[in-house]
């Protein structure tokens, strides 16, 4: 999966869910959860699903080393 990919893909599940946050998190450029809100709101239309993607992206960089 490309982070970059075209507007037309949508996060469906929890698996595309965590695949796409690896891969945004790869880039220290969008670890914030300011972008990870925009992606969220533009690419996940079920709100369990959108809470589950904001919750684990919360965990993900509350995890990261400080730099």
């Amino acid at each position: 999966m490309n982070v970059s990919l075209p507007r037309s893909y949508m996060i469906e599940n929890e698996s595309d869910a965590d695949g796409y946050l690896a891969e945004l998190f790869e880039n220290p450029e969008y670890r914030s959860m300011d972008e990870v809100q925009m992606r969220a709101a533009k690419r996940i239309k079920d709100a369990r699903l959108r809470n589950y993607f904001l919750a684990k992206a919360q965990a993900c960089l509350d995890n990261l080393p400080s730099s």
